[in-house]
């Protein structure tokens, strides 16, 4: 199964699970930038970044090699969206000031993305890629969930994730390096949205595909216990892992 495809079964569980990230990292991105022309969301899946890039940026453009995700997105003025490889996106040499790649460039063949980013990109312009895994609500649901990732799903996960699971750390990023303030996902979650976001995991998809059950169904009795009440909405966060590069002049 090629990349791309990784998320087309689950595309609309994706939309309407995966969470959004915190307006204070787009803000921070824009002021590192001279000007803020175009803006290119990289591998958008069906949109958690380039709704807020549409907010500093006159012109976005957002891409995806997957169809079913691009039909997923929500279409607004300024926002282009097209059916696009990273490694090979139709977009003017050195045209774009920002590029995000958010939850996606392990995902890349980073030779090629990197070459194209040194293409489309303006002399400083800037990089930014980054990553969440664990969730944080209590200990109690922390430790099922860990289970349920490393243990039960853990072999179904392709070695590319392994770069996520080293928080980025590991990802060869041939930049100059921008040191970023700490940043996190803050929701309040139900444990039906808690559900829905490992439904839109690429192993849970593997993992039913290859064993004809859902691997919810192994951790859901301790999940019930441990959530007490399934109504209730807990305050839940994933830390960002961020790598930021600025291109040289």
């Amino acid at each position: 199964m090629r990349n791309e495809e990784l998320f087309s079964t689950q595309a609309s569980t994706y939309a309407q699970f995966r969470p959004s990230y915190p307006l204070a990292l787009f803000n921070s991105l824009a002021s590192l930038v001279k000007h803020h022309t175009i803006a290119w969301d990289c591998a958008t899946g069906n949109g958690q970044s380039e709704q807020s890039l549409a907010h500093l940026f006159p012109k976005v453009i957002a891409t995806d090699a997957n169809p079913r995700q691009i039909k997923q997105t929500a279409p607004r003025p300024g926002i282009l969206y097209a059916l696009s490889h990273a490694e090979n996106a139709a977009l003017a040499s050195h045209s774009v000031n920002l590029v995000t790649v958010s939850q996606a460039i392990h995902w890349f063949n980073l030779d090629l993305f990197y070459a194209e980013i040194k293409r489309v990109v303006v002399p400083g312009g800037i990089i930014a890629a980054w990553c969440y895994a664990q969730i944080d609500i209590n200990q109690a649901i922390n430790a099922i969930f860990k289970h349920l990732m490393d243990d039960i799903t853990g072999p179904y996960w392709s070695p590319r994730r392994q770069l996520v699971d080293e928080h980025y750390r590991t990802l060869p990023f041939p930049f100059d390096e921008i040191n970023m303030p700490s940043y996190a996902i803050q929701v309040n979650l139900s444990l039906g949205s808690l559900k829905g976001y490992v439904d839109s995991w690429s192993a849970t998809q593997k993992f039913i595909e290859t064993r004809r059950y859902n691997p919810w169904d192994e951790i859901e009795k301790d999940m019930l216990k441990a959530w007490v009440d399934p109504f209730t909405f807990y305050p839940a966060q994933w830390p960002l892992y961020l790598r930021v590069g600025r291109l040289h002049e």
